[in-house]
């Protein structure tokens, strides 16, 4: 009998929970994410790269095509793809240029072996044939590389103006390559040319200007620090001064801040202070007789110190910089002091010349012909910050360009503008040494010569050029000797000669390039096994709970590298929002992946993600398990139940087709529709510019009141209308309330005085309440939830659009004054009114009840095909399995709408809903009534309203997308108070002599507002956690707001115009309120998820469990929803 082997101890080399990925797989892994950072610098390299807007977590925004500046700004954590990040460090900080070319050279170099290392074939084998193939490749170049004579200054200056030239050309800089070109030369030419210091080179940005309006100054310049009103009588130039650089302060302090001094007599005290006075004045004695007439000091210089040197006619600045000190030092000679006693003569700089000097909105101190050190200063110009930062990368560049060339002198043709040479002149000669080694090597070194191609290729690509046609061409010219020959950008044959177009660079940041590259895939090769310490305990506690304040829970997942759902945990309408959350561990279910689930982090708000369009967009949803899949079936009443399948898969070329499809047919028509709703509503504004009040014996109390009533009547319509609408069906109802306001709006054409007025106002807040809710329900249908938030903000475009064509229209129709004896804006109302009438009815034909009821008499083939319908269907359903809870015919409860209303988690919303549109309202809704006052004409005053407009519209858009970007609600709507209070200040302190302009200008900015109402629409939304109850939610915070349009309404009074000075005082004291009431909503929101966090960790996951299945809470009343503030 074969005796059993001993028991082997287990042998314990990690702590458990390490993470330990290694093999094939992890080689693989690491390739694909270095792939994913080459991707995303492709497109920016070359003349005629795309720059990226990158907006970091505080909202700061930097645009640039640099791509050691891109890597740096986006915070990649993937160890391997942190290599390229290094290595594009490094080819900045040695040679200043070509950080794109190498991280798309090593990208492509993993690339091409990726078959390889799936095929088995060793990745020492791939090393050594890397290796060795990048030792030809830099031998070949430093064999034709020129070398050029510094011996003649002329010449030797022309090579470096085409070296900066040739940096620039891919640069937002490349238009004023000439001008830049001068000063890079002149300023490397300033330094030492032994030593080539860049940090002698100071930098200096000042925001206004064009580019040409930038500058060199051969010497030191620095802005004017701070400085007491005794430094305007100090002179402002010196010819050949002394220098002294002091690191002391010369400025009183308050004694009851820096010292306490227990004393008994008022003389004690008096001597102290007298003390402190003989100090500083003995300091400022020692400083003036060393002679300097200019003093320096890091440490501030006081108001008594800057009057007696200027009663000495000496100038004097503190609180100089650090780094701009140490400049000074460096060139003007001297030292720092740290002392005012026992100053020499050779403690003290001088210069040449100093002057302060006006440039720009800035004052400068500039120090020129400085004789100890070789120094410059380059001070840029241009429109915007983020345009100057880039301007001042691309000159570091440049500069590190030109600092190599004069250093060594050798240059080649480069692979710029026109681009490139040698790197496809370099894979035709490794191919042809490869054929000459046998074995695996052969292989390998081919695929490095065919990733060199990888940068003409690219470059072609980013420009619209046929790559593979250039490449031909490019290997036919080096076949025949022409070594030179690069990609033309511009010209029509598409390449030239580089050489002979002098577009060089040094050899230097090729062999860097290329070494670099290698050294990177080498090592990245290198590494089959990555280990990762396991996480602290309380960080892995976390990962089974609810994250802590989390402002969006209800709308964000987190992708895993599995798809988990929860247990079915209830039947309620409205707990959509808790369904798809994570339950705790002990309960999920795993589910095998669908399509890759689509990150929510993405890089920014407006940049959709890329995915392979044959790949499968499916996304998981509770449908894909069995356990949850019946508790979330649609039910049989449902209008779409025909076409769910939860079996059903598509790609993305699909969705993104059938999405642009439901935009065209859907989505501008409901755009259409909201703009005839703006026309109508916005025209009372234009009327009032052709004395309608006149006409019609109306005052200004009239007006308001006529608002008022619109409002009210609005308001009132709101939840009637949403009951008929979910009962009768968006498609019916919506059109219907087109067609009859579009009455009540023409009629407007028989108005006689106040009765006929006010009752208009009446009936068409009766028709038009309600409409917004009922569009935005019936969009819901065909988009999903993170489709729908942007689609919104440019439905509310058509608000700001309807105004500025309205605009246009009036000043055209309100010129038919007189014809027929009527007034101008009776024909305003007339055709305004029937367009919204033809509207109307076309919209009975223009929506469909459902995407699966296209079809009718008039379309008989529908609009989507049953293949499309559905996609639609299951995709909307898998983003919100709720939506299939209610039948488009099927109403509202009272019961539903008493339970909402008696939510108050929801009140602090509607409280906002109320005011905060009211400090912006008066002002807006009487522009063209005030610029008539001013003194403008009709034509005038409905022109110059269209600024507001159109600067109301862009800041709406921003708004949204800040909104998505920072994911905070309340700092994204709070700005608007911020916007408005000072220009409502501005507004009050105006009178009778206040230019018309400058009246106009404020005025504009104020209508102009960004309107946050839609942020506002989805934070209620989201807050409401429940398809069931958004809708209602939706309608109750609108009717809010339409209160608040009451209260605007009668703010501006007839007894206060045309200055509305009281008016103007109520709007800022709300203006005020405002703020601290969102600082409320904040702090409330806030503190309800801090509570919830509290209770929800202090459970352990069975009770969590246990909660979810058996809690009758519902909606956000749930202990796992987190409100979104």
């Amino acid at each position: 009998m074969q005796r059993g082997l001993p028991m082997q101890p287990t042998v314990v080399l990690l702590k458990e929970g390490t993470d330990t990925s290694q093999g094939k797989p992890q080689l693989l892994s690491n390739i694909s994410a270095c792939l994913a950072i080459a991707e995303t610098l492709s497109s920016t390299l070359g003349p005629r790269g795309m720059d990226k807007l990158i907006v970091n977590e505080r909202g700061e925004a930097q645009i640039t095509n640099d791509g050691a500046t891109i890597l740096k700004l986006l915070d990649i954590v993937h160890p391997a793809a942190r290599t390229l990040v290094d290595i594009a460090r490094a080819q900045d900080a040695e040679v200043g240029d070509g950080t794109t070319s190498v991280v798309l050279l090593a990208a492509q170099l993993l690339k091409e072996v990726r078959g390889y290392i799936e095929e088995g074939v060793s990745p020492h084998i791939i090393m050594k044939g890397f290796r060795k193939a990048a030792e030809l490749a830099i031998e070949h170049i430093k064999s034709v590389q020129i070398t050029v004579d510094k011996s003649n200054p002329e010449q030797f200056r022309s090579l470096l103006l085409k070296c900066a030239s040739t940096s620039m050309s891919s640069k937002l800089i490349h238009s004023e390559k000439p001008f830049f070109s001068n000063m890079v030369v002149d300023a490397v030419q300033c330094l030492d040319q032994d030593d080539l210091n860049e940090n002698l080179i100071g930098v200096k940005k000042i925001p206004g200007g064009g580019m040409q309006d930038s500058l060199l100054v051969k010497g030191v310049a620095f802005k004017k620090t701070f400085t007491y009103a005794g430094a305007e009588q100090q002179p402002k130039a010196f010819r050949n001064p002394l220098i002294l650089s002091l690191n002391v302060e010369l400025e009183l302090k308050a004694e009851k801040d820096n010292a306490e001094v227990r004393v008994e007599h008022v003389s004690d005290y008096q001597a102290i202070v007298d003390a402190e006075w003989e100090i500083i004045y003995r300091k400022l004695e020692a400083i003036e007789k060393t002679g300097a007439k200019v003093v320096l000091s890091k440490l501030p210089i006081g108001d008594l110190a800057t009057q007696w040197f200027a009663d000495r006619d000496i100038f004097c600045a503190g609180r100089v910089p650090a780094d701009d000190l140490q400049r000074v030092v460096q060139a003007v000679g001297g030292s720092i002091q740290s002392t005012c006693s026992d100053i020499k003569r050779e403690h003290l700089g001088t210069c040449g010349y100093f002057e302060e000097r006006q440039i720009g909105g800035e004052r400068y101190n500039l120090f020129t012909e400085c004789p100890k050190a070789k120094t410059c200063t380059l001070i840029l110009r241009g429109g915007a910050e983020q345009f100057i930062e880039e301007v001042e990368r691309s000159l570091h560049d440049a500069i590190m360009v030109v600092k190599r060339a004069v250093k060594n002198g050798d240059i080649v043709a480069a692979h710029r503008h026109p681009v490139p040479d040698g790197k496809l002149d370099l894979s035709s000669r490794i191919r042809k040494h490869a054929l000459s080694i046998p074995g695996k090597l052969q292989l390998v070194m081919i695929a490095f010569a065919k990733a060199l191609e990888v940068i003409p290729r690219q470059i072609c690509d980013n420009a619209g050029l046929d790559s593979t046609d250039i490449l031909n061409k490019l290997r036919m010219k080096h076949a025949n000797g022409e070594q030179w020959y690069g990609v033309d950008v511009d010209g029509p044959e598409g390449i030239r000669n580089n050489l002979d177009a002098f577009v060089w660079e040094p050899s230097l940041v090729k062999v860097n390039a290329i070494s670099s590259a290698t050294e990177a895939a080498c090592l990245i090769l290198s590494v089959d096994e990555t280990v990762r310490a396991p996480q602290s305990e309380a960080a892995s506690d976390a990962c089974c709970r609810v994250p802590p304040a989390a402002p969006r829970l209800s709308t964000m997942s987190t992708v895993l590298a599995k798809t988990y759902y929860a247990k079915a945990i209830s039947d309620s309408s409205d707990s959509g929002s808790t369904k798809s959350g994570l339950s705790p561990s002990d309960s999920v279910l795993e589910v095998p992946t669908l399509g890759a689930p689509v990150a929510k982090d993405k890089p920014s708000f407006w940049r959709r993600p890329k995915h392979e369009l044959d790949s499968i967009a499916t996304q998981p949803s509770v449908f894909d398990d069995p356990a949850t899949l019946e508790q979330y079936r649609p039910p049989p009443t449902w209008e779409n139940v025909h076409r769910f399948d939860p079996s059903a898969r598509w790609t993305w070329r699909e969705e993104y087709r059938i999405v642009r499809k439901i935009d065209l047919l859907i989505m501008i028509w409901a755009f259409i529709m909201f703009f005839s709703l703006d026309l109508d509503r916005s025209n009372i504004s234009q009327a009032n510019t052709d004395n309608f009040l006149n006409d019609l014996g109306l005052t200004t109390n009239d007006f308001n009141l006529g608002n008022t009533l619109f409002k009210l009547s609005f308001l009132i319509a709101e939840l009637p209308s949403q009951l008929i609408s979910k009962r009768v069906g968006p498609d019916i109802w919506i059109p219907s309330q087109m067609v009859l306001w579009s009455f009540v709006s023409l009629g407007q054409f028989w108005l006689t005085g106040r009765a006929s007025f006010l009752a208009t106002r009446c009936l068409l807040g009766f028709m038009q309440g309600g409409f917004i809710p009922d569009v935005i329900l019936y969009l819901s249908y065909f988009y999903t939830k993170t489709e729908l938030p942007l689609r919104l903000a440019w439905f509310w475009v058509s608000n700001y659009l309807a105004e500025i064509v309205g605009a246009f229209i009036a000043t055209g129709l309100l010129k038919l004054r007189g014809v027929n004896g009527k007034a101008g804006w009776r024909y305003l109302f007339l055709i305004e009114g029937g367009l919204t009438l033809a509207i109307g009815i076309a919209s009975f034909f223009m929506m469909p009840p459902s995407p699966t009821q296209t079809k009718a008499w008039f379309r008989p083939n529908g609009w989507f095909t049953e293949r499309e319908e559905t996609i639609i269907v299951n995709r909307v359903l898998r983003d919100d399995p709720s939506k299939s809870n209610m039948h488009n015919r099927q109403g509202l409860s009272i019961k539903m709408i008493w339970n909402i209303l008696k939510d108050w988690r929801m009140w602090p919303i509607y409280a906002l809903g109320i005011v905060f549109m009211v400090p912006v309202t008066p002002p807006q809704t009487y522009l063209t009534l005030s610029l008539r006052n001013l003194g403008y004409t009709t034509t005038q005053a409905n022109l110059l309203s269209i600024p507001s407009k159109f600067l109301g519209m862009i800041l709406l858009l921003a708004f949204c997308y800040l909104s998505e970007i920072i994911d905070s609600r309340v700092i994204s709507t709070a700005l608007l108070q911020i916007w408005a209070l000072p220009l409502l200040i501005a507004l009050y302190t105006f009178d009778q002599n206040t230019s018309p302009w400058v009246y106009f200008a404020v005025v504009t900015l104020i209508t102009g507002f960004p309107y946050v109402h839609p942020v506002q629409v989805a934070w209620a939304s989201t807050n409401s956690a429940g398809v069931g109850t958004r809708t209602v939610s939706a309608s109750i915070y609108n009717m809010f707001v339409q209160a608040g349009g009451i209260i605007s309404a009668n703010i501006y009074r007839d007894d206060d115009k045309p200055l509305y000075k009281r008016g103007n005082r109520v709007l800022i004291a709300i203006c005020v309120m405002n703020m601290f009431l969102y600082l409320f909503v904040y702090c409330f929101y806030k503190g309800i998820n801090k509570r919830r966090d509290k209770i929800w960790n202090s459970w352990s996951a069975k009770e969590q469990q246990e909660y979810l299945e058996k809690t009758e809470d519902e909606g956000n009343a749930r202990m796992n929803f987190r409100f979104a503030y």
